[in-house]
């Protein structure tokens, strides 16, 4: 029911019926390669997941000080302070962003395979890849979460530019996380919706 490409059914050499996956094909993961070991450093998804992991311990440290200012207090730091690692952590979770739109950008169509010497392409342009431009959605919210939580930094912000500066990039980087989410459930089930325990990618697009 859905125009993005995420599914396609090939024929082999042998005859055989291959069904060949937009993420799997894109993340070139597999459950044998997660529990081989932990420790990556040499591929792309592995830094992805620690830099969002980096981000979003930020968040979760300023906003256990946000519910106990008492503890703040302790530790010598300002409210301020407090909201400043909030910025602080959606750095983090631009630059993972990013990696991820490179690594959309730059993966091989369905047939073909991606030459050593290819060029690589900072953004790309796939309109038809439910993987990029759910990678895409994600990028330009990061970035309005960078604006949204430097702006909640700032001191003495009237309400006409509390509402203008920090809840409007909130409310419309929350949108393009839904969105951006849910187009990768679709590149991951290949329809718009479906119920996949067993699959570790629908799990993580779930959660997202």
């Amino acid at each position: 029911p859905c125009w993005f490409v995420t599914r396609r059914i090939l024929r082999d050499v042998d005859g055989a019926l291959v069904v060949w996956h937009a993420r799997r094909h894109r993340k070139a993961l597999t459950m044998h390669a997660i529990e081989t070991t932990i420790w990556q450093p040499r591929q792309l998804n592995w830094w992805i997941g620690l830099i969002f992991m980096l981000g979003a311990s930020l968040f979760a440290l300023g906003s256990l000080l946000c519910l106990a200012p008492s503890l703040a207090t302790q530790l010598g730091l300002s409210s301020a302070q407090v909201n400043v690692s909030f910025f602080i952590g959606s750095i983090p979770f631009t630059t993972a962003a990013y990696l991820q739109l490179y690594q959309a950008a730059n993966a091989p169509g369905f047939n073909t395979a991606q030459p050593s010497n290819a060029k690589r392409a900072y953004f790309g342009w796939k309109p038809q890849d439910a993987g990029w431009i759910s990678c895409v959605l994600q990028f330009i919210g990061t970035i309005l979460f960078n604006f949204n939580t430097f702006d909640a930094s700032l001191a003495d912000l009237s309400w006409a530019k509390e509402a203008l500066l920090v809840w409007v990039p909130n409310i419309v980087g929350s949108i393009l996380f839904l969105a951006s989410g849910y187009l990768a459930f679709i590149e991951t089930c290949h329809r718009l919706w479906a119920f996949r325990p067993r699959e570790i990618s629908w799990w993580v697009t779930s959660a997202n």
